[in-house]
This record gives structure tokens, C-alpha cells and sequence, in this order.
């Protein structure tokens, strides 16, 4: 889990741009085909295909879809209604 604090927000943009970048370096040299990541780690950044399972998502859609149509429960990296 990459986690950067900022006290110099000047500097934010760029320390984003570093770690966007250290990760995406990580991910290209893990040795593994697809991301993969728990969505409680997740930053947001990595999709709904690398939280959720390329072959998942479509059926946890529509489940949302049917279950939760107003978007009631949502929390970070949710998936959308």
C-alpha cells in the first residue's frame, strides 16, 4: 500500500504525480497479469475491473442496479448506480 503525506500543499500535485507513477512501476514489474486489489486498499485509480474481478463486475452491477437503484449505499471506491 503506497500512502504519501503532504504538509507542503504546494507540493501536492507533484508527490501525486510520483506516486501515480511509483505504483503504475510496481504494478508493471509484479510479475502478475492483471491488478488485483483489495477495494478497501484501493485509492480509486485502479477501476472497477481491478476491485471488483473483470468477471464479477457485471453481475455485482446488476445487482446494485436491482438492490440499491437510488445509490443509498455508497462508500469509497462503491459501486455506481
Amino acid at each position: 500500500m503506497f500512502t504519501f503525506s503532504v504538509v507542503d500543499s504546494s507540493i501536492g500535485d507533484k508527490v501525486d504525480d510520483f506516486g501515480l507513477s511509483a505504483v503504475e512501476a510496481f504494478n508493471a514489474t509484479s510479475g502478475f497479469d492483471d491488478l488485483h486489489i483489495y477495494v478497501s486498499y484501493a485509492h480509486g485509480t485502479e477501476g472497477l475491473d481491478a476491485m471488483y474481478g473483470a468477471e464479477k463486475l457485471p453481475r455485482l452491477l446488476k445487482l446494485k442496479k436491482n438492490w440499491d437503484p437510488k445509490g443509498l449505499f455508497s462508500y469509497n471506491n462503491g459501486l455506481p448506480h
